[in-house]
C-alpha cells in the first residue's frame, strides 16, 4: 500500500467522521440511534459550490436536502423581472429536510451567496436508509411536526401588531 492510498483512507474517514458529527447536530435528525445514523451520515456527500451558482431552481424536483458546512445559501423568489432573496442560511443549518419524503417542483430557488461547501442528502438515499429502520418514520415524523409547529408560532408571534389578519399563510400545521 502506498502512502497515497493511506492518505485517502484516512480523509475518507475522517470526512464520514465530520460528517455523523454535523447530522447529530440536526434537531430532525438527533433522536435516531446511532446506527442509522452512521447509514445517513455514508450517504450524504459533500458538494462545492461558487458563488452565485444555484444548487436549485424554482420549478424544478431535485428532491434534497443541505446542510451548510461553509459559506451561505440564498433562498430567492424570482418575479417578474427580478430575484428577490428572502432569507439565507449560514453555516450549521439545514434546507429541504420536507424534500426528503417526495420529491416535489421547488417553489424557490437555491443559489449559492458565495464559495459555498455542504452535505446533501437526496431523497432517493434518505427513503433506502429509512427502508432499512423502519421504526425510525414516526421519530423523524414527529420531529417534522414539531418543527411546522415551532415554524407557526414564531410566525403567529412575528404577526401580533398587524392589523389585517393573517391571511392565507396561517393553518399550516392544520394541513
Amino acid at each position: 500500500m502506498n502512502s497515497n492510498s493511506a492518505d485517502s483512507s484516512a480523509g475518507q474517514g475522517c470526512e464520514f467522521q465530520e460528517n455523523l458529527d454535523m447530522l447529530r447536530q440536526v434537531s430532525f435528525f438527533e433522536t435516531l440511534p446511532l446506527e442509522a445514523l452512521k447509514v445517513l451520515a455514508y450517504l450524504c456527500r459533500r458538494q462545492r459550490y461558487a458563488g452565485g451558482d444555484y444548487l436549485a431552481r424554482s420549478g424544478e424536483d431535485d428532491g434534497q436536502a443541505y446542510y451548510v458546512i461553509a459559506g451561505q445559501i440564498d433562498l430567492t423568489l424570482e418575479q417578474g423581472q427580478g430575484e428577490t432573496v428572502l432569507r439565507s442560511f449560514a453555516q450549521g443549518e439545514v434546507i429541504g429536510l420536507l424534500s426528503l419524503w417526495g420529491r416535489m417542483p421547488q417553489v424557490f430557488s437555491l443559489k449559492a451567496d458565495r464559495e459555498l461547501t455542504c452535505l446533501v442528502m437526496t431523497s432517493d438515499r434518505f427513503l433506502k436508509a429509512m427502508e432499512q429502520y423502519p421504526a425510525l418514520v414516526p421519530k423523524i415524523v414527529k420531529e417534522m411536526v414539531k418543527r411546522i409547529n415551532a415554524w407557526e408560532r414564531k410566525f403567529v408571534a412575528e404577526q401580533e401588531h398587524r392589523t389585517d389578519g393573517f391571511g392565507p399563510r396561517a393553518g399550516v400545521s392544520m394541513l
